[in-house]
């Protein structure tokens, strides 16, 4: 969360401590029930609640989503008129606080979906995702009826280079590589360019003659980053904007290309894209995606001992001794036979030749981590598209993964400070000092202690 200095101060505060408050606010289909860890009135003359018999807990993790979990409110003076209400589906908004404050000081600490009510005489059981369930579906393939077959078509997003066409119409030898406008740069007929007609409102090419092997495509798109990308897939997601939080410049421009088919979920297309740039994504306080990288400025805090208990080691990151980075996809791969007639005709030149026989360009590094016994390669595959950006992202990984690294986890006094996953701050503990990532938080929204894990 993007919080003020103001509000950090607040956190920090123990003095404040007998005067925070977690609201919590959950729909239903005609209207929203105000909860509250203690008696609160808005400003507006809104009433929450003091219904929460045990404080809530928010786990959040760099590897995952925020969980959120389940909260119980107690209801005794209209249970019967809480068990018409249509919670289920509905959106439930977490905000923390100050009850000496305005409704409109409170800062969003998570977003999440009821999943299910379940209901003891008084007691309300509330069971929640995150909005990032929207995201464990397959993302939506339209189709096409090819002989009285329904086949699917792939999306194509960004750059693609030598990416597989569907024939949709053998008559006219029409071939669609997308729904949606984007323009056909080359099209290939077994590595050969061939003539076409372009159809690019309809993502689709028409062949002048029929081919003798397999035809591929080179395809752009202006939206071509890791911004542009995921905002379409939010878009098609139903889960509204796209945040980013600490990108550096070229991990905002670099070019990516993709063919979605099969049943591939958005979660894992999230997964592909970031860690093609070197990024997470999580889900921030309102239920968005955003996009976090480590090359975000350090926070200016310095966590001592007198903010850490019992901070301990609890694993280790082995360096690599060498790391091989796969960037580029060739989509479609083709055998090296096939096109020696037209190598040896100088249709194809050998550079061409490389890249059609090949399923990515790959770059090696070697890191020169001391390692002693333990010698090992890291490889990654990337989507990016230009050499450029791709040395940029073997410098990060060879910077990232060139050395040792141990995590620990501990507590930490003020509800974290109002840090998130993915920051950086610099610590100086016994036995522990340099700059750490956060990779977990597990708060209690009660002024005590939050769980953290750090990686140094």
């Amino acid at each position: 969360m993007n919080i003020t200095a103001a509000y950090r101060d607040w956190l920090m505060n123990p003095v404040n401590n007998d005067h925070r408050v977690l609201l919590i606010e959950a729909d239903h289909v005609t209207g929203t029930v105000c909860l509250a860890t203690a008696p609160y009135m808005s400003e507006t003359g809104q009433p929450y609640d003091d219904w929460l018999p045990e404080i809530p807990v928010l786990d959040e993790s760099l590897y995952g989503h925020v969980g959120v979990g389940s909260f119980s409110a107690v209801n005794h003076c209209n249970p019967d008129e809480w068990q018409d209400y249509q919670f289920i589906g509905q959106e439930c908004r977490w905000y923390y606080g100050d009850l000496r404050w305005n409704r409109g000081q409170f800062q969003p600490v998570a977003t999440a979906i009821i999943n299910d009510v379940r209901r003891d005489e008084y007691t309300f059981e509330f069971d929640l995702v995150d909005r990032g369930f929207m995201l464990e579906k397959p993302v939506p393939l339209a189709s096409a009826n090819i002989n009285d077959k329904s086949v699917e078509i792939p999306l194509t997003l960004g750059h693609v280079f030598n990416a597989p066409a569907k024939l949709i119409d053998y008559a006219h030898q029409i071939y669609q590589i997308h729904s949606g406008s984007l323009d056909i740069v080359i099209v290939r007929d077994n590595g050969v360019p061939i003539s076409f007609t372009a159809m690019n409102n309809e993502g689709k090419f028409k062949l002048k003659n029929r081919p003798v092997g397999t035809v591929s495509c080179d395809v752009r798109q202006a939206d071509n980053t890791l911004m542009a990308i995921t905002r379409y897939l939010a878009e098609l997601a139903g889960m509204g904007t796209v945040q980013q939080y600490g990108l550096s410049a070229w991990q905002r421009i670099a070019s990516l290309g993709i063919q979605i088919t099969g049943s591939t979920t958005y979660a894992a297309l999230l997964d592909e894209l970031a860690e093609s740039v070197g990024c997470w994504w999580r889900l921030n306080a309102p239920g968005q995606i955003e996009l976090v990288s480590d090359q975000q400025p350090v926070q200016d805090i310095v966590l001592t001992e007198d903010d850490l208990i019992d901070l301990n080691p609890d694993s280790t990151e082995r360096p690599f001794n060498k790391i091989k980075l796969h960037h580029t996809p060739n989509l479609t791969v083709l055998d090296g036979t096939v096109i020696e007639g037209a190598v040896e005709a100088g249709v194809i030149s050998q550079s061409l030749r490389q890249r059609l026989i090949n399923s990515h360009r790959t770059i090696t590094r070697t890191t020169h981590a001391r390692t002693g016994v333990f010698n090992s390669t890291l490889e990654r595959n990337s989507l990016i598209t230009d050499d450029d950006q791709a040395a940029r992202l073997m410098t990060l990984l060879s910077q990232r993964h060139g050395q040792l690294h141990r995590g620990y986890s501990g507590s930490m006094r003020a509800i974290a400070y109002g840090l998130r996953v993915g920051d950086r701050v610099n610590i100086d503990y016994p036995g522990v000092q340099g700059t750490a990532l956060l990779t977990r938080i597990t708060r209690g929204y009660d002024g005590d202690l939050t769980e953290v894990s750090i990686l140094v």
